[in-house]
């Protein structure tokens, strides 16, 4: 009940407690959502989004085990956009803690629903728009090191680095794509 559009969908009320005490609760008044698709296809895209989106914390962790500043892909502008993407990351996660959450057939508030596809829709967008910037610097620091004005070797570990980011990439568009199987409709 954080949000002002949310703020209607709720009524408060005055009850007892166990204690005889009065207390004021809030009770949500408003409608209730379930998975417009069923069975096996919304199985798949829960299934792919799930795995994809802990493929994608896992491929994100490893490219920030392996950069090291003294390697090819130590500038800024390859950094930090990169680093950048660990805000659409974890609120990708707590999307994603909603899927898992919200099975077939379990009815969820305008809050929650608007929270996994909503939220998954953004999120994956923006970790694809830093994640291109990120690439761009690698452009950037590839024509730099063909024209000689970057000194800086090509370590292994910037070839991680570089995979890590290009997995990251492809995993956000896998959950992008697969997001429209969570839609949900109006019990």
């Amino acid at each position: 009940m954080g949000f002002k559009k949310y703020l209607n969908d709720y009524r408060l009320e005055n009850v007892e407690n166990k204690k005889g005490k009065i207390v004021t609760k809030a009770f949500y008044r408003g409608d209730y959502f379930v998975y417009r698709y069923r069975g096996e296809e919304l199985k798949r895209a829960r299934i792919t989004v799930i795995s994809c989106s802990a493929c994608l914390l896992v491929a994100f962790v490893l490219g920030l085990v392996f950069y090291r500043n003294s390697g090819f892909t130590s500038q800024y502008y390859t950094l930090a956009p990169y680093l950048l993407c660990l805000f659409p990351i974890f609120y990708l996660c707590l999307a994603v803690y909603n899927v898992i959450k919200t099975g077939e057939g379990v009815k969820t508030d305008r809050e929650h629903k608007d929270g996994i596809h909503d939220r998954i829709a953004k999120c994956t967008t923006g970790i694809m728009i830093l994640d291109g910037l990120c690439f761009a610097g690698l452009i950037v620091s590839t024509v730099l090191k063909i024209t000689g004005v970057e000194t800086r070797p090509f370590l292994y570990t910037d070839a991680v680095f570089i995979a890590a980011s290009s997995l990251v990439l492809m995993l956000s568009a896998a959950v992008f794509v697969s997001k429209k199987k969570l839609v949900m409709e109006k019990m």
